[in-house]
């Protein structure tokens, strides 16, 4: 069966974190890496151990899963641009999340009315460096939310069978909802926690 393919625009921590460990877990086939230098992108597939650097959005090919791992003040004109490519070269539908700590999933709202299905992940981790966040990174707990396809697919993806079932709630338009669910699994330290809130309820 073949893997699920993920591109990557940016080259933030969190997304070199999650991308090293999906590869390495070959839980999806990393793709094409885009940033505006192509050094940084070298640098970021070097640590990931897979994908193509890119510098260019139109030079990247379709793919299931895209994440945009940019810094939060960047995340709604990526979310933009990549609707624009997508529109431009007849892209079907796919996953795209972000990782911001700030941001819902609402961000990512031109790639949703193009029928994509959006989501995004907050994990409480420091993320300090790519490298050390890899060792840290199992029994983080995390939250998701967005659509409920999305949320499956990374629940999946990302927590496997430590995580606890999502919970479907309506969206709120804070991310407090992603603290006040993470914070006490954080403190037991004992799993990992995915909360999974559907646009439809």
């Amino acid at each position: 069966m073949n893997m699920q393919t993920l591109n990557l625009i940016g080259a933030g921590r969190v997304g070199q974190t999650l991308a090293h460990l999906w590869h390495a877990r070959q839980v999806f086939a990393i793709q094409h890496l885009h940033t505006r230098h192509l050094q940084s992108a070298q640098t970021a597939c070097d640590f990931i151990g897979a994908g193509h650097p890119i510098v260019t959005l139109d030079a990247m090919a379709t793919a299931d899963v895209w994440m945009l791992a940019v810094p939060d003040a960047g995340i709604a004109q990526a979310a933009a641009d990549l609707a624009a490519h997508a529109q431009a070269h007849h892209l079907p539908p796919a996953i795209a999340l972000h990782c911001s700590g700030a941001l819902t999933a609402d961000v990512l709202a031109p790639l949703k009315n193009l029928g994509w299905q959006v989501a995004s992940a907050h994990c409480i981790l420091s993320f300090a460096t790519p490298a050390l966040a890899v060792q840290q990174f199992p029994g983080t707990a995390c939250a998701l939310e967005g659509d409920a396809d999305a949320c499956a697919l990374l629940r999946e993806a990302s927590w496997p069978s430590t995580a606890r079932r999502p919970t479907r709630q309506r969206r709120i338009s804070t991310p407090s909802y992603a603290w006040a669910k993470l914070l006490p699994s954080f403190a037991r330290n004992t799993r990992s926690s995915v909360n999974c809130r559907s646009t439809s309820v």
